[in-house]
């Protein structure tokens, strides 16, 4: 079952690790607790506890793919910063994240605004009325209550056809980018607790 683990004994430790290949990629030990999966015939396994046995696997299903994670891969990821000393900047694992991100990356699903951060989160939203975007972005990384502000990011924008000018909405300034099919990647010096870009 999901029980939670003791983390008393070396070998129930390496019995805890998580391997993956594929989407789910790197090395782990989990912190909540997991559940050993018994693949079917004609299932891959994807991912193994330390002792061997299942932790994660894919099985073809009419013209998609399921995916079954044999544990809370959400907490795990989140169980980093439970900490007092966190720092939301560092703490959250790549590894971690490939574990709940990483179907929909193997299925090409990339967020619209995708920041070279993974703290960073971005909208992208259009006036109906004249027809441009802006794009809003929301700085999560804090180490306790301090901001740390992430500099030389860049942003990608996906679908917003031809643009003239980028302009960041927090230091007035306008920002360079490249286009190519619609799409724009903006490189902004710094970004404090947010901005928003507009897009001219």
């Amino acid at each position: 079952g999901l029980g939670a683990l003791k983390r008393d004994k070396a070998e129930t430790n390496e019995s805890a690790r998580v391997t993956g290949t594929g989407p789910f990629h790197g090395s782990f030990i989990l912190e909540v607790g997991r559940e050993v999966l018994e693949p079917a015939a004609g299932t891959e396994v994807l991912a193994k506890y330390g002792d061997g046995k299942a932790a994660a696997t894919v099985h073809t299903h009419g013209k998609g793919l399921a995916f079954v994670v044999g544990f809370y891969s959400g907490v795990e990821y989140s169980a980093d910063i439970l900490r007092a000393d966190y720092n939301m900047a560092e703490h959250f694992s790549p590894d971690k994240r490939s574990f709940v991100a990483g179907a929909a990356v193997k299925a090409g699903v990339r967020p619209v605004v995708d920041a070279s951060r993974s703290i960073i989160e971005g909208l992208l939203l259009k006036n109906r009325a004249t027809g441009k975007w802006a794009a809003p972005l929301i700085n999560w990384g804090y180490q306790g209550r301090e901001l740390i502000p992430q500099e030389n990011v860049t942003i990608a924008i996906r679908g917003v056809g031809s643009v003239k000018e980028v302009r960041s909405s927090a230091s007035g300034q306008s920002l360079k980018f490249d286009s190519s099919g619609g799409n724009i990647i903006v490189k902004l010096p710094r970004l404090a607790e947010g901005d928003i870009l507009r897009l001219e």
